[in-house]
């Protein structure tokens, strides 16, 4: 057992050797906890309470400030969101208006096959005269028979 806990207080030294730095920053961390784990005095009371007091109210206003610049940027950026949302509202009605005024006028001046945005003829709602024709042959035949 003693050699055990000889290898390792020497595997330990060679650590902190090799990394003073961590060693440090390790026994602060020990000594912070520790300090955490002891009840506070009267006299750190006494002392340290008005400097504890005036660095929560700093924290406070800080935060304070900082949630009401959020909210700033949050209202802003409704209002961009809105406006935005309305332009394009406004676009799209006025596209929906000229393509509706270019209908219209297509229409009272005789041309009732719609166009696509392309300026292409659409096809056309109505069965072909072929088809009909193909129709009336054969319900001719039927009737003959």
């Amino acid at each position: 057992m003693q050699t055990n806990v000889t290898d390792f207080a020497k595997r330990g030294a060679g650590i902190a050797a090799e990394n003073p730095l961590g060693l440090a920053i390790g026994a602060a961390a020990v000594g912070f906890l520790a300090g955490l784990a002891v009840p506070i005095t009267e006299y750190e009371r006494e002392r340290v309470g008005p400097l504890r007091d005036e660095l929560l109210d700093r924290a406070h206003l800080v935060g304070s400030d900082a949630i009401e610049h959020g909210k700033q940027v949050i209202a802003e950026t409704a209002q961009a969101a809105l406006a935005t949302a309305q332009e394009s509202a406004q676009r799209h009605a006025q596209q929906v208006v000229r393509e509706a005024t270019s209908m219209s006028d297509r229409m009272s001046n005789g041309n009732t096959t719609p166009t696509s945005n392309t300026g292409d003829v659409a096809a056309p709602n109505a069965l072909s005269d072929d088809v009909l024709g193909d129709e009336a042959e054969s319900e001719s035949e039927t009737a003959d028979v």
